[in-house]
């Protein structure tokens, strides 16, 4: 299902061609960023904009991270997922079109996720 996006409220930093949200930089938190391929992400407060249309990503989190989301901006983690490794074999799979997740380290410093579920279109 589509995400809906209100052009007119998605922030400094992001850009909407009417298919696809991508990030320009700038924005407030930690920013914006576009992953096309497997990294390491190490921004803390950041919105990663993921393009899983040419192949699965795996997003490793620098240690030093306490708060992030992903955003399936191309919709394509059904076919090829988003795998977004915290280290010691913890891992969190993403396999959802349209997917995106705030993750975030709790009071005893052990990561939690909240998924924001996924939008579908419609006329208001």
């Amino acid at each position: 299902m589509p995400i809906i996006i209100d052009e007119n409220h998605i922030g400094s930093g992001l850009s909407f061609d009417g298919t696809n949200l991508t990030a320009t930089g700038g924005g407030g938190g930690g920013g914006h960023e576009t992953v096309t391929a497997s990294a390491t992400i190490s921004t803390d407060d950041a919105n990663y904009f993921v393009d899983a249309t040419s192949a699965a990503v795996t997003l490793t989190v620098d240690a030093a991270l306490t708060r992030f989301t992903v955003y399936d901006s191309h919709e394509q983690f059904a076919l090829n997922n988003c795998t977004v490794d915290f280290g010691g074999g913890s891992t969190k799979v993403m396999s959802t079109d349209g997917e995106f997740m705030v993750f975030f380290k709790d009071a005893t410093d052990a990561w939690r996720f909240m998924s924001l579920g996924i939008a579908s279109t419609g006329a208001v």
